[in-house]
C-alpha cells in the first residue's frame, strides 16, 4: 500500500472515531430509529400519490423537486412515467451541504448548504431506483419509482 495511500485511510480512521463511532453503533441507531417510526414505516412503504392518465400511468411533469430538510429528503418518493427524460430539482433548506447520490442512477452530485442543483436522469425503465445523501446516509434517503 503506497504512502498516501495509508495517510488518506488514517485520516478517514481517525475522522470516524472521532465522530463516536463504534462497531456495531450503525446498526443499533438504525434500529432504535425503525422502533421509534412505529407506524410511520407503514407509510413510508405505501406508493405516493401521482397524477395518472387515462391509463393509469403516470402524467409526467416539467420538473420533480426534492428537498433537503433536516438531513431528509421529500418527498421521500417519487413517481415518474418510465422512458422519459426526467428533470429533477434538488434544493437545500438546510445551511450544511449534503450529496445527492445513487448507484441506481449513476449520479453524484454535492448541494451546498441553501443551494439548489439539476440533475437529469433517464429514460429510465420500470423499476425503483435509490438514491442516498451521502453525508447523512442515515437520514436522507429516498426513491424514484418509474412505471
Amino acid at each position: 500500500m503506497n504512502r498516501f495511500l495509508k495517510l488518506s485511510l488514517m485520516t478517514v480512521l481517525v475522522g470516524v472515531l472521532a465522530l463516536g463511532w463504534t462497531p456495531g453503533s450503525a446498526d443499533e441507531g438504525k434500529k432504535e430509529s425503525t422502533e421509534e417510526k412505529g407506524t410511520e414505516k407503514s407509510k413510508e412503504t405505501e406508493e405516493p400519490e401521482y397524477e395518472k392518465d387515462e391509463n393509469g400511468k403516470p402524467v409526467k411533469k416539467d420538473v420533480y423537486v426534492i428537498q433537503i430538510k433536516d438531513h431528509q429528503f421529500s418527498p421521500v418518493r417519487i413517481v415518474v412515467p418510465a422512458g422519459e427524460k426526467i428533470k429533477l430539482r434538488i434544493e437545500n433548506l438546510d445551511p450544511t451541504p449534503e450529496e445527492f447520490e445513487s448507484h441506481d442512477l449513476n449520479r453524484e452530485k454535492i448541494v451546498i448548504g441553501g443551494g439548489k442543483i439539476t440533475v437529469y436522469i433517464g429514460p429510465l425503465k420500470p423499476g425503483t431506483y435509490k438514491y442516498f445523501g451521502e453525508f447523512h446516509e442515515d437520514t436522507a434517503r429516498g426513491v424514484i419509482i418509474a412505471k
